[in-house]
């Protein structure tokens, strides 16, 4: 080949995306790098819960199979859905449905803080709650 005296430069390299605030884990945090993606999650998900407000937490549903859990939940004690035993998060599954959308955002925050499935149940109840987010934020609207 000849040389025509052009030469064909590569493209700049783009530098690596900085890490927004909302990614840092937060002091005494586990050290787990979210994604973009996952950080943006986080942040519209406690920016609708804070938002919507906590006002009706503690309207049980009277169609609930476990109404028991769902009010110690919710009973600003401090106990998470990953304090009960797997086969009470287990029955609990069916009950999503009938949870409005801040008991499911305020679920979904814990979840967001570290909540982490340790057991089928508890794997089960994450991945009901996640599609039902969606679901209940629609019917809110």
């Amino acid at each position: 080949m000849a040389d025509d005296g052009a030469s064909v430069e590569s493209p700049p390299a783009t530098p690596a995306p900085a890490q927004s605030p909302a990614a840092a884990p937060a002091p005494g945090a586990s050290q787990k790098v979210e994604t973009l993606e996952e950080a943006l999650l986080h942040q519209g998900v406690f920016a609708l819960r804070a938002a919507l407000g906590d006002g009706k937490l503690t309207e049980i549903s009277k169609h609930m199979l476990k109404p028991g859990m769902f009010e110690k939940l919710f009973s600003n004690t401090g106990i998470e859905i990953i304090d009960f035993a797997d086969d009470d998060v287990r029955g609990a599954v069916p009950d999503i449905r009938h949870l409005n959308l801040a008991q499911v955002l305020f679920i979904r925050c814990q979840a967001l803080n570290g909540g982490t499935a340790k057991s089928l149940g508890m794997t089960m109840f994450f991945k009901m709650l996640v599609t039902a987010v969606p679901t209940t934020l629609v019917e809110h609207l």
